[in-house]
């Protein structure tokens, strides 16, 4: 199987993060809220483009403090997505800056996200965005190549599998149909925690004194 394309670097989420709040500082018309709320549902929810794409505003469902989002995923099937406190108030800031840019009132069926001249975000809106704020956040290189968007979904998956969620939670939130598809993070999961021992400097003593005697 191939491995996650998850983005690498310890602190490169949280430049992107950081970074997109910002804003992008050469946009001809920054919308920092946007382009926050993008990247954070993204790496929050672990959707892919198609299904970020395709939310509305009543996607996101249930009471404060304890909302989903609802995704349509690949076979047309259904699945929900916690949404934290943190995340949720986020979205309400872009929803907030929306109104103000484009004043009127937001139909439950309209898009969640939308460009700058208030349509529907597209395909290739979304990746260009995405790759811009990688090269704002100067993290371009540590993105898979190949990968733009769908990195995000990777490094949503790997990182809750490095922190101990289960196939059956990483199945259930990514909506993979099979489980074997969610194994893949799993063990790209194990592999990073064997590196990770293996940097132990009793192992690096024992290689000298391996490469001593040979």
């Amino acid at each position: 199987r191939s491995r996650p394309k998850a983005i690498s670097g310890g602190d490169s989420v949280e430049r992107l993060l950081r970074s997109a709040a910002r804003g992008r500082q050469g946009a001809r018309d920054p919308w920092p809220e946007r382009d926050f709320a993008v990247i954070v549902t993204l790496l929050t929810c672990g959707l892919r483009l198609s299904e970020l794409l395709g939310l509305s505003i009543r996607s996101i469902d249930g009471p404060a403090g304890d909302r989903v989002v609802g995704v349509r995923g690949k076979g047309n099937k259904e699945r929900t997505v916690p949404l934290e406190p943190e995340v949720e108030s986020i979205l309400v800031g872009y929803l907030e800056s929306r109104l103000r840019r484009f004043p009127g009132r937001l139909a439950a069926n309209a898009a969640l996200f939308v460009d700058n001249r208030n349509q529907p975000l597209q395909r290739g809106g979304l990746q260009y965005l995405v790759e811009q704020l990688y090269r704002e956040a100067g993290i371009r290189t540590s993105v898979p190549r190949g990968a733009l968007v769908h990195a995000l979904r990777h490094t949503f998956a790997t990182s809750l599998a490095r922190n101990g969620a289960s196939g059956i939670e990483l199945q259930r939130l990514l909506g993979h149909e099979s489980l074997a598809t969610t194994q893949r993070y799993i063990d790209a999961s194990a592999r990073e925690v064997r590196a990770a021992a293996r940097s132990n400097e009793a192992y690096v003593t024992l290689r000298a004194m391996e490469s001593e005697q040979g």
